[in-house]
């Protein structure tokens, strides 16, 4: 089994529901395009390195381990 997880590729799950409550809760909606651009870009980077993101609302089931946490996505965004 271990020599099968080496072969799978890095994988990242992102909650985008969650990640827009954050958002209406903590910014202006003037704020929120700004930001979710940002977020975008974060992810296109990880992609560039090899990780592959999914959307959490199309995953039925995943260690809690393979999500991002909302603060790392927003928080080079957000004093």
């Amino acid at each position: 089994m271990q020599d099968q997880k080496e072969l799978m590729p890095a994988i990242a799950i992102v909650d985008y529901v969650e990640l827009l409550d954050y958002f209406y809760e903590t910014l202006s909606e003037n704020e929120i395009e700004t930001h979710l651009l940002n977020v975008k870009a974060r992810l296109e980077s990880l992609t560039e390195q090899g990780i592959i993101i999914l959307d959490a609302s199309l995953i039925h089931g995943a260690p809690r381990d393979y999500y991002l946490p909302i603060h790392w996505l927003v928080q080079p965004y957000l004093n």
